[in-house]
C-alpha cells in the first residue's frame, strides 16, 4: 500500500514539474496593418426618425510581414454618430 502511495505521489510531482514548465518562446512575428480607403469616407444616413453620420470608414487587414500570411481578414470599420 505504501509503495502505491509513493508511486502516485512521484507521478503527481513529475506531472506538475513537466506540465508547469514554461513553453519555449517562438520567433517574434511582425504584423503589419494594411489600410484601404473607402470612397466616400463619410455618409449621412436617415432611417425613419433616426438620422446619423458614418465617418472615417476604412478597411483594415493584418498581414505577417515576412511570410505574407493573412493574420486577420479585411474588416470594415467606421465611426457612427446618431441623432434622434
Amino acid at each position: 500500500m505504501r509503495a502505491i502511495t509513493n508511486l502516485i505521489l512521484a507521478t503527481a510531482v513529475a506531472a506538475t514539474l513537466i506540465g508547469c514548465a514554461p513553453k519555449p518562446s517562438g520567433p517574434v512575428v511582425v504584423v503589419e496593418d494594411k489600410l484601404y480607403s473607402v470612397t466616400p469616407a463619410d455618409i449621412t444616413v436617415r432611417a425613419g426618425i433616426v438620422s446619423g453620420e458614418i465617418t472615417e470608414m476604412k478597411v483594415v487587414e493584418r498581414i505577417e510581414k515576412v511570410s505574407g500570411k493573412i493574420e486577420t481578414p479585411a474588416r470594415l470599420s467606421a465611426k457612427i454618430k446618431l441623432k434622434n
